[in-house]
């Protein structure tokens, strides 16, 4: 309204007077442009997201990439990941995810060619050690897999995941002691373990089992393990005697092992 009455009063003499205005329309005219300036006043204040997001480039590419995998992009989950290993040299997690993705499309040749020259930047990188090892595992050199599962694990000694791969490449050389303590962290892999998981109850060191409950846990989350390891069920009731066995098992293996000789209960 005070536009139109400054019109008004500033109009030249003898100007004939304007066909009347649509008040709604001015109305809505007005509205958008203060829409305007509002939308101009927030982007002002958001200098930092304007300089560090452009538009071409995700604020997580490792996130971006992942999404692009699931939906089945293996293109652009690819192209994410090398132009922001290009982009970023000194980021060993750059390269890690390139070869970790290269590994798991079976792209062992290229997965090495991302790695190696990284670990040669970066030899105590526990990632790149890993995912190397991943692929010498691949191609069944089980030393040199072992060799490298090791220094993973001396840069980083709560890498789960490095110790469980060496105590598989320890059985396969024959070397149960060690790998059976690597396997322990099994348990600490994301989904490994079961939520009935006894945490509580102590670990059994080889003592006299002589009036007391032993439990056997095998349910690690496949009937396969549990099937093998059930066989040594047996042999500790024949060998230790304890008072009480107790196998450890899942719902669908329960009938079967509950009738092992020398299992008091399942």
């Amino acid at each position: 309204m005070l536009r139109k009455l400054f019109r008004t009063l500033n109009k030249p003499a003898g100007t004939p007077d304007p066909a009347p205005a649509d008040p709604a329309l001015e109305e809505d005219q007005e509205r958008g442009q203060e829409r305007d300036r509002t939308t101009a006043r927030d982007v002002a204040h958001e200098p930092a997201a304007l300089e560090t997001a452009p538009m071409s480039i995700p604020l997580d590419p490792y996130a971006a990439s992942g999404a692009a995998e699931q939906r089945g992009d293996l293109a652009g989950a690819e192209a994410l990941l090398r132009d922001h290993a290009q982009a970023h040299p000194d980021d060993v997690a750059a390269s890690a995810s390139l070869g970790a993705f290269l590994f798991r499309h079976e792209r062992l040749d290229e997965a090495q060619a991302v790695l190696a020259p990284a670990l040669r930047r970066f030899p105590d990188a526990a990632p790149l050690l890993f995912n190397t090892g991943r692929v010498a595992q691949a191609r069944l050199q089980v030393d040199q897999a072992i060799s490298l599962y090791r220094l993973a694990v001396a840069a980083e000694p709560g890498f789960a995941a490095a110790r469980h791969m060496l105590g598989l490449q320890l059985f396969l050389k024959g070397e149960y002691p060690e790998a059976f303590l690597h396997m322990r962290t099994r348990n600490e892999l994301s989904g490994a373990a079961t939520t009935a998981w006894p945490r509580s109850v102590p670990r059994w060191s080889g003592e006299s089992l002589a009036g007391k409950r032993l439990l056997a846990w095998l349910d690690w989350g496949g009937l396969g393990d549990e099937i093998q390891f059930a066989r040594y069920l047996p042999m500790i009731a024949r060998q230790y005697r304890p008072g009480t066995l107790i196998a450890g098992c899942s719902q669908q293996s329960l009938r079967l092992l509950s009738a092992l000789p020398g299992v008091d209960q399942a």
